[in-house]
């Protein structure tokens, strides 16, 4: 006949659950537009976990092999844990980042022995929560210029002593350091290309939030015209002129030509006679 009854009672006990993952969040720092260094995802675990009670760090291989992310996120990246239930997941690179917020980012792998801090659970492994919170902000628009004043110098033959007001449509990132942001002639070559030289010394402060004030100081080699409705800047992305709450692309291109002339010409006096009269 076929064996009935009640086992014996277990001896010993059951591990405990897994530690598992309760939530997930991106953030933002910098408030900027795009991945990048100091973004960082905070994975949340149910209990506290070995890793995080010996502080354990992890490279971007052995994120790579254990949470293996399901997108890009960069091409470097670490992660460390800032609470004994929490690891952190950072970005020290983020070029050929797509990974966005709304997505399970990991799946992490049984290899990688994440148990609670006793050591004596199953190992936590599968899909990471939906991530809330993100990487990088909506764009807005970026800071434009809406006038450049010219100011012409003492000299009626050279551009010496013409001073450029720059003004743009709201505050900037720059305009608002301390001390105020400067630039060296080359660094306005560089960064604002002058549609023409303004000569061999020009320097250039932010004057306030809104308002570069540029000075030639020796117009040795300038080329700009006279008239400053032919010049204008070609401002390049690496000046990093933003929105002051940062979540702008950096101001890029072509501005409005000037307003004035560089300096006072025989000519030109002429020529302001002849129009007003």
């Amino acid at each position: 006949m076929p064996a009935t009854g009640l086992t014996p009672l277990i001896n010993g006990s059951i591990a405990p659950a897994a530690p598992q993952m309760l939530s997930m969040t991106a953030y933002n720092p910098f408030n900027d537009v795009i991945v990048g260094p100091g973004d960082y995802m905070d994975l949340v675990f149910d209990v506290p976990t070995i890793g995080g009670n010996l502080s354990h760090t992890y490279s971007k291989t052995v994120i790579d092999s254990w949470l293996r992310p399901r997108f890009s996120l960069g091409s470097d990246y670490s992660a460390f844990w800032p609470a004994p239930n929490v690891l952190r997941v950072i970005i020290l690179n983020g070029t050929g980042a797509n990974v966005t917020s709304g997505v399970q980012v990991f799946d992490m792998d049984v290899g990688g022995g994440l148990q609670n801090a006793a050591q004596n659970s199953f190992v936590t492994s599968g899909l990471s929560p939906v991530m809330n919170g993100s990487l990088a902000a909506p764009p807005i628009p970026s800071p434009a210029v809406t006038y450049i004043n010219l100011t012409p110098g003492p000299n009626s033959t050279t551009h010496t002593g013409a001073v450029l007001q720059i003004t743009f449509n709201m505050s900037t990132t720059q305009g608002v350091k301390t001390p105020p942001v400067q630039y060296t002639t080359a660094e306005i070559n560089s960064l604002w290309q002058p549609s023409h030289s303004l000569g061999a010394n020009v320097t250039a402060e932010w004057t306030s939030a809104n308002t570069v004030v540029m000075t030639i100081i020796d117009s040795t080699g300038a080329t700009a015209p006279l008239d400053g409705n032919m010049f204008s800047f070609n401002i390049q992305a690496a000046a990093d002129i933003r929105v002051t709450s940062n979540n702008s692309f950096p101001t890029q291109g072509t501005t409005i030509s000037a307003s004035g002339i560089f300096y006072w010409s025989p000519g030109t006096l002429l020529r302001l006679y002849y129009f007003e009269n």
